[in-house]
């Protein structure tokens, strides 16, 4: 009998319409450099939206907000409705691409202007990136980085961390992800804006996803992999909450999948649900983690 991670109180029977609507919304104001987050995304558990204008109607029951901005794109403004949402606990990833320093970092949420004190990192290290001690973005739902995940791979044309900025310039409380290595040189970092979490990282991460350019086709497979890891593990801290439990999450495949799902993913109602858990019921003598209540027990096995 499979010891369920999380039960989930549902209503109903077991269960009304999906148990899993987190979605993290993605603004690509970098649309000829940034590719594709949906890998990204589907490894927190949760669903991409794309969001092509930032308003109250867009940001509404957004987990999270990624928004990509370069000087190739528009400008990053202030937005009283971004903000807004951020302080009503809506997640914010930003990442600033490309190194002609074009934020006004006073427009992001909190109105810190820690964007007047850059350094162009690759003119002093190279692209040596640390990992801060005690960041959370460590390991998450994307996997784990080390102090070598990121860091400058010798022949590439390509760089991760674009600027570093002042410990002391950065917003109160504000807790380092990505560093030189000085740590007291960041890179990346999140910060609290009322009940809400916003990420800034200065990075080109963006740039090595699908559908991304990167301006070097050789850039090495697994310093990609580890700017995603680190986009998946930012995008979970600033949802400020565990992942969603999903039937692949769960650990189901197979038929246990396709069942779980039409159970408590696909939106089935009355006597269709009602064939589908039965059938569940009938097969493995318990119910599907998903669809069993708060704090109840699992069914005991039955006789076959």
């Amino acid at each position: 009998m499979k010891a369920c991670r999380t039960a989930l109180a549902l209503g109903g029977l077991l269960l009304s319409g999906s148990a899993f609507a987190q979605s993290v919304g993605y603004h690509n104001a970098c649309p000829t450099r940034s590719g594709d987050i949906s890998g990204v995304v589907a490894a927190t558990g949760r669903t991409k939206v794309n969001i092509p204008t930032v308003n109250q109607a867009s940001l509404s029951g957004l987990d999270v907000l990624v928004y990509t901005t370069c000087p190739d794109g528009p400008a990053f403004t202030a937005n009283s409705d971004l903000n807004a949402a951020v302080a009503s606990g809506m997640g914010l990833v930003v990442e600033r691409l490309l190194y002609p320093f074009s934020l006004d970092t006073t427009a992001l949420p909190g109105g810190n202007g820690f964007g007047g004190s850059h350094v162009w990192m690759r003119e002093v290290w190279n692209d040596n990136i640390e990992i801060a001690a005690g960041a959370p973005i460590a390991s998450g739902p994307g996997g784990t980085l080390n102090n070598a995940s990121l860091d400058y791979v010798s022949g590439a044309t390509f760089y991760n961390m674009v600027h570093y900025f002042p410990a002391a310039s950065l917003p109160a409380g504000a807790i380092p992800f990505l560093t030189t290595p000085d740590p007291t040189q960041i890179g990346s970092f999140g910060y609290t804006y009322g009940s809400g979490r916003v990420v800034y990282s200065d990075s080109q991460f963006t740039i090595t996803l699908p559908g991304g350019n990167s301006n070097n086709p050789a850039i090495p497979t697994n310093w990609a992999a580890a700017g995603a890891t680190f986009l998946s593990n930012a995008i979970e801290w600033a949802a400020g909450a565990p992942p969603p439990v999903t039937c692949a999450s769960e650990g189901y495949t197979g038929t246990k999948l396709t069942w779980c799902k039409n159970i408590c993913e696909n939106g089935l109602t009355g006597a269709t649900l009602d064939t589908w858990i039965h059938r569940w019921v009938n097969r493995y003598r318990d119910l599907p983690c998903c669809a069993q209540e708060a704090g109840e027990p699992e069914l005991p096995p039955q006789p076959l």
